[in-house]
């Protein structure tokens, strides 16, 4: 434990930067199988990815446990940046800036999962004073891992608003979007989803189909997903390289021990070009909705198999399959998502920057990217 916090405002608040040293009744307060429980936080820990930190708050009133949540935090190293695309100026400050400023991000949610809750607190508690009580742990739990910024994400619905008009110094991320697709009831295939389209992009879709026949689609069990950890970590970086922005990355054991953990509600799918895997996809599923999680191809082979449009396909096709109502396929790529049919979902995510200039110039680049229009909100591929 780091400490118990008794000043006023924190009473009753305990810190801790162990799962080992949670209290022995942290589960108490919880549902069953929920992500902030003790297993599931010692499984996430004990992956150590690289550049990650863990920290847990606990509250109790009384004796009992009134709330619980979980952060992370986030050295930011040069390699989290691509570069590649920046001046030969710009790249001297960035590498300035990580060298000389060690800075650090202190996440209050999950860098690496957007469908779990790291924010858990006894309802008959009054959601105001949740969200009074959450953002003083914020300011202190900030000051004591010396974070330059605070990344507020995946916030329960009952606080949005609070954040929204009694936090004036966490500024909204606008256009920060996960893409979503409804799947209608009477969809038995893609071939129903084939005769929706528009000509255009039900051509587009048949050329892309027809090139992905020639591959070997198979789902993995706990066992295979370790026995293929190196080939599935390989194909996730050949991707997570040609991101402009990593906010974390993965390490080989990240997929192995979330299926082993969870191995009905998480899928992993390996790609094969006769015997060689040359991509995969990941996902979760619930009663109701299939949430594609990481994927990784073969960028050589990326263009001649389309891989990433057909693993879009591939998702959509398993989510009519499961008779999922709902497919999430999260926030990059939003023209070929937006292609595929799905459309936005704007989310409630909250940056605090303790620099007031750094703050002023985000506020002025988000109004600039109100203004526009993006390519992506021109794609509609469904007939009238």
């Amino acid at each position: 434990m780091i400490c118990r916090d008794n000043t006023d405002a924190l009473q009753g608040t305990d810190w801790y930067d162990d799962t080992s040293a949670l209290p022995n009744d942290w589960d108490e307060l919880l549902p069953p199988n929920h992500y902030l429980s003790r297993a599931s936080l010692e499984y996430n820990s004990d992956i150590q990815l690289p550049d990650i930190e863990y920290y847990y708050v606990s509250l109790r009133k009384n004796g009992k446990l009134k709330a619980l949540v979980a952060f992370q935090v986030l050295s930011l190293r040069p390699y989290h940046l691509n570069t590649t695309t920046l001046s030969s100026a710009y790249k001297k400050i960035w590498l300035l800036f990580i060298r000389i400023g060690n800075p650090r991000l202190l996440v209050a949610g999950n860098l690496f999962r957007h469908d779990v809750a790291s924010v858990f607190y006894d309802q008959e508690w009054g959601s105001f004073q949740v969200f009074d009580w959450y953002l003083l742990v914020l300011d202190r739990l900030r000051e004591r891992c010396k974070a330059q910024a605070v990344l507020v994400k995946d916030v329960p619905d009952p606080l949005v608003d609070y954040f929204h008009h009694n936090a004036p110094k966490y500024l909204l991320l606008r256009n920060d979007i996960s893409m979503k697709m409804a799947i209608p009831q009477e969809w038995s295939s893609l071939k129903d989803y084939e005769a929706e389209l528009k000509h255009k992009y039900a051509q587009r879709f048949r050329k892309a189909r027809k090139v992905w026949q020639q591959l070997q689609v198979r789902e993995l069990d706990a066992e295979e997903v370790g026995t293929y950890s190196k080939s599935i970590f390989e194909l996730y970086s050949q991707v997570a390289q040609h991101q402009p922005l990593s906010l974390g990355l993965l390490n080989a054991s990240y997929l192995p021990v979330l299926k082993k953990q969870a191995s009905d509600a998480l899928c992993v799918w390996g790609i094969f070009e006769k015997d060689q895997m040359i991509a995969f996809a990941s996902a979760w599923q619930s009663a109701s909705r299939l949430d594609m999680f990481y994927i990784g191809f073969n960028y050589e082979l990326k263009d001649s198999y389309q891989l990433y449009f057909n693993i879009l396909f591939f998702a959509l096709d398993q989510a009519i399959s499961r008779g999922k109502s709902e497919l999430v396929l999260g926030r990059t790529a939003l023209e070929a998502k937006a292609r595929l049919g799905c459309k936005p979902e704007y989310l409630n995510t909250f940056l605090l920057v303790k620099s007031p200039l750094v703050t002023y110039l985000l506020s002025r680049v988000q109004q600039r990217l109100g203004t526009k229009g993006q390519e992506w909100e021109r794609r509609h591929p469904f007939k009238a």
